[in-house]
Formats: C-alpha cells, structure tokens, sequence
C-alpha cells in the first residue's frame, strides 16, 4: 500500500482530531505541494456519541440526536474553511464527521477508500495524553505521514 517513493499521494486521508492540529496538517499538505490535483477526505473526529460516556446515563433519544446534530454542525462551520482551503488546490476534496472511537474510524475510512496516505498532526506529547498519531502510524495497512506541530 501506498505510494512508490518519489510519487506525490493521489488519495489523501487528513485525520482532524483538532481543529489548531488539522490546519497544520492541511498547511504543511499545502507548502509542499501535496494537495494539487489530488482527491482529498477531511475526516472530522466528533468523540464518543453525546451521552455514552461511562459514569452518565445514555441521554434520551430525541435529546441524543439534537446533541449529536449541533456538534455536527458546529465542526462543519470550524473545518468548513480547512475544506475551502483545500478545494483550492485538490480535484476533489469532501468532509467527513465521524462520531466514535478516533483510530478505529481512522484506520476503517483509510482502508474504504483506499488512499495513498493518512496525514494527521503530532503535536508535542505531554504525560497521560493519547499518543493517537504514533498508534495510527503503528495500525495503519496505509502509509502514515506525522506532521509535527508546535
């Protein structure tokens, strides 16, 4: 899977667990000439389901669903210019949110749709934090690409 060394990825998957950590992504993509011509999937990474956290009841379903659809909506207006930014330079680019375990989702989408790359910010590590770009690069049948942010 993947690219053959010294091809530029057609198919790009760009993993948005933040909205400050996804736009050093798209603007790394970007400097280096990446995202030209290709077909690019923003995947917005929403979390576990409104209300299915482990000490809270479930929350009631029309309340669930009201939940679940401002986070929807709030995400697509903050990744909305990340999209645009995108579509200036790619074929094809789309949005996809995406609420749930963040590296199982990940890994499922970049397997589906069969692209070149996964792309996802590193920031800096701090203790007790989620290495989530180090277990995606590490699971990933895909090549993983880990853009370093400050």
């Amino acid at each position: 899977t993947g690219t053959p060394p010294g091809t530029i990825p057609q198919r790009l998957l760009i993993v948005a667990e933040s909205g400050s950590t996804a736009r050093a992504t798209v603007d790394w993509l970007s400097d280096q000439g990446w995202l030209r011509d290709a077909r690019v999937t923003l995947l917005g990474l929403l979390g576990i389901t409104p209300g299915l956290t482990a000490r809270a009841e479930p929350l009631a379903e029309p309340l669930a669903e009201e939940v679940a659809s401002e986070i929807r909506l709030w995400a697509r207006d903050s990744l909305g210019e990340m999209v645009d930014a995108i579509g200036r330079q790619a074929a094809d680019v789309k949005l996809e949110l995406q609420f749930g375990h963040p590296l199982k989702l990940s890994l499922e989408l970049a397997d589906a749709l069969g692209v070149d790359l996964v792309a996802v910010a590193r920031p800096p590590r701090r203790p007790g934090q989620y290495p989530f770009a180090e277990l995606l690069a590490r699971y990933s049948s895909r090549s993983v690409l880990l853009v370093p942010v400050t």
